[in-house]
């Protein structure tokens, strides 16, 4: 078989094999159509969020009262010490102060958390 191709034809086909404005325009119109399903995808996106936060908002509606927390609580008591280093300025004598700070345990009541 021989070829049926016309210079015509053949020059309009290295055009575009060649041509960098004929790349680019193909390249703009596949953009354009793949820009059809991802708004799509968009649209899908935006809609399960949106239930997402319609689930949430009735789940906490129903059982987002305020809550007790209570559980056992150690609380051991311990002493803390600091020095601090003072300067008589009359006898001009310098000496190391040890402060001994103790810290209690205190009876808790139990803490509420509201849900938010």
């Amino acid at each position: 078989m021989e070829s049926t191709n016309t210079p015509q034809q053949n020059k309009f086909g290295n055009w575009l094999k060649k041509s960098i404005t004929a790349r680019m325009l193909m390249i703009g119109f596949l953009i354009i159509i793949l820009l059809i399903p991802l708004s799509f995808i968009e649209s899908l996106i935006r809609e399960r969020s949106l239930r997402k936060e319609t689930a949430l908002s009735e789940i906490n509606q129903q059982w987002g009262n305020e809550l007790l927390i209570y559980g056992p609580i150690l609380e051991i008591p311990y002493k803390t010490f600091t020095e601090k280093t003072v300067t008589d300025r009359t006898t001009k004598s310098v000496y190391t102060e040890t402060i001994e700070k103790t810290i209690p345990t205190t009876n808790t009541t139990p803490k509420s958390a509201s849900s938010t």
